[in-house]
């Protein structure tokens, strides 16, 4: 899986996500309807993922309509990929809706595969409504191996209050714009202020040929310890994956997470460098 235009996927390695256009009225109104079709969040909750709350059949349904819609803007950009799920995400407008800062599950192994993953906002969004920040730069120096119970060092205590406090970027995007972002970024997003339930779409997706991984440790442990990586597919993670793998899915492996760990006072300069 890589972006067709060279400038594009340049930018993604750097940054570590990319804001562009994506779709148009039509496939907006598509989706509208889709998701009206199958999906009701509990406006009273918190930040609401749709394949935790719905029941599987009508989540697989609503997986599939969506990728019938959003696939040839994907074209667009990306060669050699699958999308391997979409999921509706909401945000009431509670102080209960924000979403704290972290990583995604490592999916493929990213020492071998590049993962890309979309956010599309199905309204314009900005600080009122809660929008996606972003830590620019950060994959490069985030666990490659990340699942359950993978202790993420930089996600706590002081470290987690210097990114929190000096390092987000809020983005501004429009109906009908899509942020690409590598699942090893730090993001989050702040509390929606405004009077309307703010919906997006989160699309995971593979290279083509990869292997479709689940990491997952023991218990809880210091950063470098070794991390279970088990075969996975789309029929373990939709619904909402389970907390243990054992008895479900064969072990390939164990890896470390192999980037070298920060001291925050080296984190501190680096970032105040501009690094």
């Amino acid at each position: 899986m890589s972006f067709i235009d060279k400038y594009l996927g340049d930018e993604y390695t750097k940054n570590g996500y990319l804001q562009i256009p994506f779709l148009s009225h039509v496939q907006l109104d598509a989706l509208d309807t889709v998701i009206a079709k199958y999906y009701i969040p509990e406006t009273n909750k918190g930040f609401i993922i749709s394949n935790q709350t719905m029941e599987r059949e009508l989540n697989i349904k609503l997986n599939n309509e969506i990728n019938k819609v959003i696939t040839e803007s994907i074209e667009r950009y990306l060669i050699d990929f699958n999308i391997f799920f979409s999921v509706v995400a909401s945000k009431p407008n509670t102080m209960e809706s924000a979403l704290r800062l972290h990583t995604d599950r490592s999916i493929i192994d990213e020492g071998k595969n590049m993962p890309v993953n979309i956010w599309i906002p199905l309204c314009n969004v900005s600080k009122e409504n809660g929008t996606l920040c972003v830590f620019e730069g950060s994959h490069r120096f985030t666990h490659s191996y990340r699942g359950m119970n993978t202790r993420e060092y930089y996600l706590e205590g002081e470290f987690y209050e210097f990114i929190e406090n000096n390092c987000l970027k809020a983005l501004d995007v429009k109906r009908g714009e899509a942020v690409f972002y590598h699942a090893g970024i730090i993001h989050g997003s702040s509390v929606n202020h405004s009077s309307s339930v703010r919906n997006a779409l989160i699309v995971s997706m593979f290279p083509k040929n990869a292997d479709v991984i689940y990491g997952y440790q023991r218990q809880k442990c210091n950063w470098f310890k070794k991390v279970g990586i088990y075969k996975a597919n789309i029929e373990y993670w939709l619904p909402n994956p389970q907390t243990d793998p054992k008895g479900i899915l064969p072990l390939l492996y164990k890896k470390r997470n192999t980037k070298a760990k920060i001291k925050i006072e080296e984190f501190k300069k680096m970032i105040t460098l501009g690094k």
